[in-house]
């Protein structure tokens, strides 16, 4: 199968937005959790709900990738990440919150460019109400803990 320019370019921009989710900060600490003190298990908890609702969205970009005749690319862990595993779990529950933050707006931008492709701007428009819901979801937690950021 030959793929058009304009199918290229698609692929690119969904596998873009399955590295959003599939190498998202949540997804990380499901295999490597923050230290977490006493009391603080709610904060792992929403975390890995994220994580797990990223990854079916993550199953369904890549199934539309496959059925385009593409390569799935999911890309690798920021290095950055593993700079966080000594740290405590709100801490990193507020990094979380800044990349949510911007996952939200490069989702929206890509639903924008996705606009050519019924089903790949659908999966846009899904994972952009998802992350939203997401980012409202993790603030939340924020009030709820009364954590402050470090500086």
């Amino acid at each position: 199968m030959v793929a058009l320019p304009e199918t290229n370019a698609i692929v690119r921009r969904l596998n873009a937005l399955l590295q959003i989710h599939s190498r998202s900060l949540p997804v990380y600490l499901a295999y490597a959790q923050p230290w977490t003190p006493w009391g603080g298990e709610r904060v792992i908890e929403v975390l890995r709900l994220v994580a797990e609702d990223q990854l079916r969205r993550v199953d369904q970009i890549a199934n539309y990738i496959q059925e385009l005749g593409d390569v799935v690319v999911t890309g690798a862990f920021p290095m950055d990440y593993t700079e966080l595993h000594d740290l405590s779990a709100d801490f990193v529950l507020h990094k979380a919150v800044r990349q949510q933050r911007q996952s939200v707006e490069r989702i929206r931008q890509l639903s924008q460019e996705l606009a050519a492709d019924p089903r790949a701007k659908a999966l846009a428009e899904e994972a952009l109400g998802a992350a939203k819901g997401h980012l409202q979801t993790l603030e939340e937690l924020i009030s709820q803990t009364q954590t402050e950021p470090a500086a």
